[in-house]
């Protein structure tokens, strides 16, 4: 129904917390913190996740900087997403964003990404998961009132915690000596895992991907009420589909973050490169980088920052089958932002039902997107969308 609005925004986007604790600080006792984040471990081990996370930030009011307790509290926090009823609704429309930390036993016999809370063949680099996300939005945009519900729960419900556990990865990332031996009754293996700063970094780089990729849907305004019809959510005055107030700002900071996550790829892969000692008990040893799933992790990061950056190729499936490589400038779309799609809509009208007719061949007024596209033109949209099937106006009974 909203076919014009999906042609022009989505069809650019799909080629692409703080602590509970009270105000009254526990005092200082990083033997009591200890003792607190192995009480975390228990109840983490029993499938407790509420009373993990609970007794893992008793551990930081004690100790603050306790790796242990922030490792925990990082992981708990992505895993009671899961246990959210909004969030899990939003996964599973969305069929295969994977969050971390989907349970404290998943694939257990995986040692390069499970024991950190990464689910084995899952994708997490911000090119797969913005396909992901922009297959959302053109679904979603056919229904605004959902696609408004959509955004509140990453607002109030995903956005948070993944901020939550970034601020606690970034402690552990201060000391570079960190190391953990995850207990036996966590990780289901007949020995100590041994997780350390590589291990951490992995983590953080998609913590921050998540952040980039979902920030990226916060920043613009795409509320209508039920009764909207498309001829009045495309009217120019209509604030349907304009950047929100702080709308800037949110792309700059999911621009950040997304370059973040690529740099901690990097920086991940140079450490456990370096680790001197006995790889058997690591989580992520180093002859693990070289495994095609590793390869395949590392690369999706690295695409990400050179189109943040520069201009990448990209092959698109064309309506007739066919395989078109298009250019794409992704930093652009962060740098100098759309103010309003609606103004990048392709030429139209609206037929007495008060739907949207897109004329053929399609043709729009800046096909490069504010040079997100910098060498496209309508004659390539048009061979990549293919002639508009237009809706048909039935006459009015009245």
């Amino acid at each position: 129904m909203r076919r014009i609005l999906v042609l022009s925004l989505m069809a650019a986007l799909a080629l692409s917390a703080t602590s509970c604790s009270s105000d009254k600080k526990s005092p200082f006792n990083p033997a009591a913190a200890e003792t607190a984040a192995q009480a975390g471990d228990a109840a983490l081990a029993n499938g407790d996740l509420p009373g993990a996370d609970a007794h893992y930030k008793s551990a930081l009011d004690k100790d603050p900087s306790n790796g242990h307790a922030n490792l925990g509290a990082a992981i708990t926090n992505l895993a009671l997403l899961q246990d959210d009823t909004a969030v899990d609704s939003l996964l599973t429309f969305l069929d295969g964003v994977p969050l971390p930390a989907q349970g404290a036993r998943a694939a257990r016999s995986n040692r390069v990404l499970a024991h950190i809370g990464l689910r084995t063949g899952a994708k997490y680099d911000p090119i797969t998961n913005a396909h992901r996300l922009a297959k959302l939005m053109m679904r979603s945009t056919v229904d605004p009132i959902m696609f408004s519900w959509y955004q509140r729960v990453i607002r109030y419900h995903i956005m948070p915690r993944l901020a939550y556990a970034e601020d606690r990865l970034t402690v552990i990332e201060q000391h570079p000596t960190f190391t953990y031996l995850v207990p036996t009754s966590i990780t289901g293996l007949d020995f100590p895992l041994e997780v350390d700063l590589g291990e951490a970094l992995t983590l953080d780089a998609v913590v921050n991907s998540l952040q980039g990729v979902f920030g990226t849907l916060l920043a613009y305004n795409f509320d209508a009420v039920p009764s909207a019809t498309d001829a009045e959510l495309l009217d120019p005055a209509s604030t349907f589909g304009t950047l929100n107030t702080g709308g800037a700002a949110i792309l700059t900071a999911a621009q950040a973050d997304l370059r973040k996550a690529s740099a901690r790829v990097v920086q991940m892969d140079a450490f456990i490169r370096a680790e001197t000692d006995p790889q058997e008990d690591d989580a992520i040893p180093v002859n693990a980088l070289d495994t095609p799933e590793f390869q395949d992790f590392e690369a999706g990061y690295a695409d990400v920052e050179a189109a943040l950056t520069g201009t990448m190729s990209v092959d698109v499936d064309a309506f007739d089958g066919s395989i078109i490589t298009v250019d794409v400038s992704a930093g652009h779309f962060f740098t100098t932002p759309i103010t309003d799609w609606k103004t990048k809509l392709p030429t139209h009208t609206v037929d007495g039902c008060d739907q949207v007719i897109i004329s053929n061949p399609i043709t729009f007024p800046n096909p490069d997107f504010n040079g997100l596209f910098p060498l496209m033109s309508n004659a390539i949209w048009g061979n990549i969308i293919g002639p508009v099937d237009n809706p048909v106006c039935l006459a009015r009974p009245f």
